[in-house]
């Protein structure tokens, strides 16, 4: 009789002894795998190097091939070699062994994926945490694109009505405060003045101007600097109106003066005498 190791493939010879010595149970004394050769016996002689089994070695199980490599666990209890168990000592012989080798699969593909069941395990887990890392670095970047794009066009965003809106109530901008209303007294032009006594007071000057804004908008009433002059074109006499000196009563002084309008000026000031030949004006 022959079988052949399911693992290696290497035929070794048999006889009813060995087999009886652990009920089947035999090691490849090549490759030192444990298998039940029952399973795989033969009455052919096969074209594969056979090797002899070694001598009854008591306490072990069978090692084919006269090579072994490792001692194996003692399964079946026998002291006297060559002498068959009895049928209960076989029983409990079978069920000890299966125990033992359950995990091993006379399949030798089974018996790799078992193997490798440990290490696909082990690498699965990292591999899982590994790809959480990159989820999480992905998330991050994403988010600091998204906050960099939202910084980089804000300007655009807050032109939006219900972003403005959305922004002032939850306190990202403040309030924008009312800007004062715009002034530029270089861009208001003097277009005509003249200066008399009062025909009915004496002691009185009247001084008639004109002046009108060429700006492009609405710009404050100007402050007047009135400046009496001499017959050498000396100041003799000055003072300063605000707008509400100058103004009739009742107009609006936050109106301000709109472009291209001109507005007439009647001021009357006391006479300082017969000096005061001309004046000029200026605007603040």
């Amino acid at each position: 009789m022959f079988t052949r190791c399911p693992k290696c493939k290497e035929v070794h010879p048999l006889t009813a002894a060995v087999l009886s010595r652990s009920t089947g149970l035999v090691q490849c004394g090549k490759c030192d795998r444990i298998f039940n050769a029952l399973s795989f016996l033969s009455d052919d002689w096969h074209a594969s190097q056979t090797f002899k089994p070694v001598e009854n070695t008591g306490s072990e199980l069978p090692v084919l091939g006269g090579r072994r490599r490792r001692n194996v666990r003692q399964i079946v209890n026998n002291p006297e070699a060559g002498t068959p168990a009895e049928p209960g000592e076989n029983e409990a012989a079978v069920l000890t062994t299966e125990s033992l080798v359950g995990t091993q699969s006379d399949d030798p593909k089974q018996t790799d994926s078992d193997t490798l069941t440990g290490v696909s395990a082990e690498k699965r887990k990292a591999g899982q945490s590994h790809n959480r890392l990159w989820g999480l670095g992905a998330v991050i970047v994403l988010l600091a694109t998204v906050v960099n794009v939202g910084w980089t066009f804000r300007d655009h965003w807050l032109q939006q009505p219900a972003v403005h809106q959305w922004a002032l109530n939850n306190g990202w901008i403040a309030p924008e405060k009312p800007q004062g209303i715009y002034k530029s007294p270089a861009e208001i032009q003097l277009v005509s003045r003249d200066m008399h006594i009062h025909p009915t007071r004496t002691g009185i000057l009247v001084l008639s101007v004109t002046f009108v804004n060429l700006a492009q908008q609405t710009q404050a009433f100007p402050v007047l600097r009135i400046t009496l002059l001499d017959g050498g074109n000396l100041p003799i006499a000055q003072r300063r109106l605000q707008p509400v000196e100058y103004l009739r009563a009742g107009a609006n002084m936050n109106a301000g003066l709109a472009p291209d309008v001109f507005l007439p000026v009647l001021l009357e000031l006391a006479d300082p005498g017969e000096q005061a030949v001309g004046f000029e004006i200026e605007f603040l």
